[in-house]
């Protein structure tokens, strides 16, 4: 089986991570420290010798079901972080929402897309078993920080499909994420600088078609879904023209955007979790995971 990213500008097929389903049936729920019931290590697909995993967490009260949805993507400059401890995804279970913690490739290991694929292949898998943990199939979103936020934005305008099962999300909440890497090429002594070279796997300006591939702005197109984009005006790790972009490129293709800018805010500061930045991007799932309003 394949995946196919006609968004690409072309056919790309690569061969589908090996769905490892053992460990899905397996699973016995536990209680979190947030009272939520999580499976925990669920095997999701494999990748040569290392099984990737992710944490599914439901809400321990009663809430209408099937329950929506949202994948929580780390940040870490693509290289390093954890999916343990979701923060600040993990409170809206209290809310009704199933939060589903990935992981995904590093850089260290494998170049861009790998790191989508992954993501893409977490989002089929929650499709395939969402009979069993109660998940409704059709309201699956996507949230992440940084270099999360980067992959969120991805798998909202690149398509995934394999021909048999979906990786398209309905919703992306995308926090401080990288876009257009050459924003960032005079800054060549940068953490993320150095950082995206090393996702791409060699010089920026050298690989300009896998630059281009990697920025979630040159794939928008009218059928992506609605997005939260939340940065900072003080990030001096990933600048706000990244999101910028995105956010024009969104609203140029008629696709459902806002961008909101936090005064005083750096990368991944306190103000992103405030009750006020919380209750913002908790309105925007309900909208259009809930299909409630205002």
């Amino acid at each position: 089986m394949y995946l196919v990213y006609p968004k690409f500008g072309q056919f790309m097929l690569v061969a589908h991570l090996f769905l490892v389903t053992y460990l899905a049936h397996g699973a016995e729920a536990t209680q979190s420290e947030s009272n939520a019931t999580v499976y925990a290590d669920l095997a999701y697909s494999s990748s040569g010798t290392n099984v990737l995993l992710l944490d599914l967490y439901l809400p321990a009260k009663s809430h209408p079901m099937p329950l929506p949805t949202i994948v929580w993507i780390h940040g870490g400059s693509w290289e390093e972080g954890s999916r343990k401890n979701p923060v600040p995804a993990l409170s809206f279970t209290e809310y009704g929402y199933a939060i589903a913690a990935v992981d995904y490739r590093f850089s260290q290991e494998a170049r861009f897309p790998a790191q989508l694929e992954d993501c893409q292949a977490a989002v089929m898998w929650l499709r395939e078993h969402a009979e069993t943990y109660g998940l409704n199939p059709d309201r699956i979103g996507a949230w992440g920080a940084s270099a999360g936020g980067h992959l969120a934005a991805l798998l909202g305008t690149v398509e995934g499909d394999d021909g048999e099962g979906s990786a398209r999300v309905s919703a992306v909440c995308d926090w401080y994420g990288p876009t257009d890497f050459t924003l960032d090429a005079q800054a060549t002594r940068s953490r993320s600088s150095t950082s995206m070279t090393r996702l791409i796997g060699g010089s920026l300006e050298q690989n300009r078609d896998r630059v281009r591939m990697a920025n979630p702005s040159t794939h928008a197109s009218s059928d992506d879904p609605p997005f939260l984009i939340v940065h900072g005006d003080r990030d001096e790790r990933v600048r706000i023209a990244h999101s910028r972009q995105l956010h024009n490129a969104l609203l140029n293709a008629g696709v459902s955007s806002m961008l909101y800018i936090l005064p005083g805010a750096g990368h991944g500061t306190r103000e992103f979790a405030s009750n006020s930045t919380l209750q913002l991007v908790r309105r925007f799932f309900d909208r259009n995971l809930k299909r409630l309003s205002d």
